[in-house]
């Protein structure tokens, strides 16, 4: 965030090495913050290896910042109005709160998949900070309330809700490009409800690599030990629940949607376990 303000007031053009010695942040990592705000608007290229250039929007960025943080802020937010993570963003909580990592799931899908978690986490960070997103309890952000902001937002076309590629052909992130993933995710063409109930047979054993049988085995230790205290809380629970989560959901049927439908459906039954339990009270209390 403090490169966001800084490149604004500098001597142009600047280099990566001028932004060095005013935060005493590795240069380096500067260079791949520079991809991202390159992305965004704020510095274009100039002659010379490192060296860039601030744009308008950087400069009314850094004269609002200098006036008060506040509005350096709404001015970062107008100048990554058209981006491509706003726009998601501003779709995904138009109707509300929601989950953090559904927005995760949204980001990741639109940046092709292939993205180092943290890069993402950096930038649902950035959002936060800038005061794009306001975090609330549980894990769920919402979509920031200035009616200010809002109103530009309404004046600014809606962009399309895809992430752009680079020349190159990345994604510009606050960690530089999208990284490729550490270990690749298996994917399946069959079914997943006969994938779970057929037994796992010792020639299938045969046919796994070591590395992914220790997955299988962590992973399904996982699984039984979030299912187990789930169970344990909802036993716990002396409250009958609402007619409406008394449904079954078998993991298969987990298994035949996206990460950002499941979140979707998490962070509804979340909101409808508090929501009717009050809805009822409110009908249960006598009218004076």
């Amino acid at each position: 965030m403090a490169v966001a303000y800084t490149i604004g007031n500098l001597p142009q053009p600047f280099s990566v090495h001028d932004v060095e010695a005013k935060l005493g942040v590795a240069a380096l990592r500067i260079g791949l913050t520079m991809n991202f705000f390159e992305y965004c608007g704020l510095v274009t290229d100039a002659p010379g290896r490192g060296t860039y250039l601030a744009t308008p929007a950087a400069t009314q960025v850094a004269e609002a910042w200098a006036k008060d943080v506040e509005l350096g802020k709404a001015a970062l937010r107008r100048a990554w109005n058209q981006t491509w993570f706003t726009k998601s963003a501003r779709n995904r909580l138009a109707q509300g709160p929601g989950l953090r990592e559904g927005l995760h799931a949204r980001f990741t899908m639109l940046a092709g998949g292939a993205v180092h978690r943290r890069s993402i986490d950096k930038l649902l960070d950035l959002m936060v900070l800038a005061g794009l997103l306001i975090e609330e309890p549980d894990g769920f952000v919402r979509w920031y309330a200035s009616a200010n902001d809002a109103a530009e937002d309404r004046r600014s076309p809606d962009a399309e809700d895809t992430a752009p590629d680079r020349e190159d052909g990345t994604t510009a992130s606050p960690g530089g490009s999208w990284g490729p993933h550490d270990r690749a995710v298996p994917t399946y063409e069959d079914d997943p409800a006969e994938l779970l109930a057929d037994p796992l047979w010792f020639k299938y054993v045969r046919y796994l690599t070591a590395q992914e049988a220790t997955d299988l085995h962590r992973q399904l230790h996982g699984v039984l030990g979030i299912l187990s205290q789930a169970r344990a809380h909802a036993h716990a629970d002396n409250s009958a629940p609402a007619v409406e989560l008394a449904q079954p959901l078998h993991l298969w049927d987990l298994g035949r949607v996206s990460l950002e439908t499941w979140l979707d459906v998490y962070a509804s039954s979340r909101k409808m376990s508090t929501f009717i339990p009050s809805m009822r009270s409110r009908q249960s209390t006598p009218m004076s």
